[in-house]
């Protein structure tokens, strides 16, 4: 794992649930907001990553950020800067789908794949999946992770940019986001269809559960987002 909940660095996964035609502003919000983190000294060096995407419901951001501490993020929400931000975030937001307007879990980055070559393909389209585990198997759930996208890059589904895995706990239990580079947007069907595949999908659907009007597994294209003022220095 990059970190652990209570020692060392501390990722947090903010969900934002933007209002329809808000994605402009939202951007911008988010763009504004590491830079003023890291000027004050609460996150790493490491540039927070971002992805836009659209669910059913409408437009979602995740924004997921490395604090130098457990107790930088709540450092931050005492600096004015700061709790302006998340202010006019607010604002723009709302709950629906059964998700909150905004929420901040704190996640770990798995290393599962960081011994892997990377190998970065401009033209992809990027796939999250989102899936809310049991939590009497989550031990199970992370050995499914590390062998799903090996098997869908073995297959010839997936490009070689390596698969990113987060696991974390929000209220209502514990979740995983995978995020994975498609060649083109048939590519989860085509993979269901595949025995190899097929297999470790049809585990994650017996270790994974509906909450209140979550669904259990929920699968968006996305965008990731990168910003001029976000780069390492």
């Amino acid at each position: 794992m990059k970190n652990q909940p209570g020692t060392g660095s501390s990722s947090v996964m903010a969900t934002y649930c933007v209002k329809h035609g808000a994605e402009a502003r939202a951007r911008d919000i988010i763009a504004r907001h590491w830079p003023v983190l890291r000027w004050h000294g609460l996150v790493t060096d490491e540039p927070a990553t971002v992805f836009q995407a659209r669910s059913e419901h409408g437009p979602v951001f995740l924004e997921i950020v490395t604090f130098k501490d457990t107790d930088a993020a709540d450092r931050a929400r005492h600096l004015p800067e700061v709790d302006a931000l998340w202010r006019e975030m607010k604002e723009i937001t709302e709950a629906r789908g059964g998700r909150p307007a905004v929420d901040r879990p704190v996640v770990s980055r798995m290393d599962y794949f960081d011994d892997v070559p990377d190998e970065p393909e401009e033209r992809a389209f990027t796939g999250l999946a989102l899936y809310l585990v049991r939590p009497d198997a989550v031990g199970d759930f992370h050995d499914l992770m590390r062998r799903d996208w090996p098997i869908l890059r073995d297959e010839g589904l997936v490009t070689g940019d390596r698969g990113r895995v987060w696991y974390g706990a929000d209220r209502g239990g514990p979740f995983f986001l995978e995020v994975v580079r498609w060649y083109d947007q048939r590519g989860p069907g085509v993979a269901y269809r595949n025995d190899a595949v097929s297999r470790v999908w049809q585990e994650v659907f017996r270790t994974t559960e509906g909450r209140g009007a979550r669904q259990a597994n929920e699968y968006l294209w996305a965008r990731e987002l990168e910003f001029a003022d976000h780069r390492e220095r």
